[in-house]
């Protein structure tokens, strides 16, 4: 358990240093939640403590290293990896479908809340921050949860598989 706890962290501080720090995909000023996406998988794959517990660590990383206002980003990672892994305990369905389906829906779903936040406080257009921040937040995250599924999915097997080699002896 503490050596997948600690592989998870490791995956999440280069999710973190890629999203926050390196940013090497941006259209528009806009970049992938890699951090979203790795919180998600282990919601999926783990169970829903872990999934909130990365969720909140990491998104409160994200806002020390965003703009945004404190708190928001490890509220709602939070959220999303608790909820990831209660849905996905009680379907019991740990696929990469639903890992997609679950990254995007959370990034539209908060996104939508940031932009009517955004269109009530500073009256900005909708369609642009539709056009210019939902729809490449959406498009750019999309193949990097499939990797990041995998990649969480092979730490994940790489831990069991020692344990249950360890259990054999």
């Amino acid at each position: 358990m503490v050596k997948k706890s600690f592989l998870y962290t490791l995956c999440f501080l280069l999710l973190f240093l890629i999203e926050a720090v390196f940013r090497p995909i941006t259209v528009f000023g806009v970049s992938p939640l890699y951090v979203l996406c790795g919180t998600v998988a282990v919601g999926i794959l783990e169970n829903e403590k872990f999934g909130g517990i990365f969720g909140l660590i990491f998104g409160l990383f994200c806002d020390f290293a965003g703009g945004s206002v404190f708190g928001s980003q490890a509220i709602c990672f939070m959220f999303v990896g608790f909820l990831a892994g209660a849905i996905s305990d009680a379907v019991l369905s740990k696929g990469l479908a639903r890992t997609v389906i679950f990254t995007e829906g959370a990034i539209i779903f908060f996104n939508l809340l940031k932009a009517l936040f955004a269109i009530i406080l500073d009256e900005s257009d909708f369609i642009q921050i539709l056009l210019y921040i939902l729809l490449p937040k959406v498009l750019l995250t999309l193949p990097f949860s499939i990797l990041i599924y995998y990649f969480i999915r092979l730490i994940r097997h790489f831990s069991d598989r020692n344990r249950e080699r360890k259990r054999l002896w």
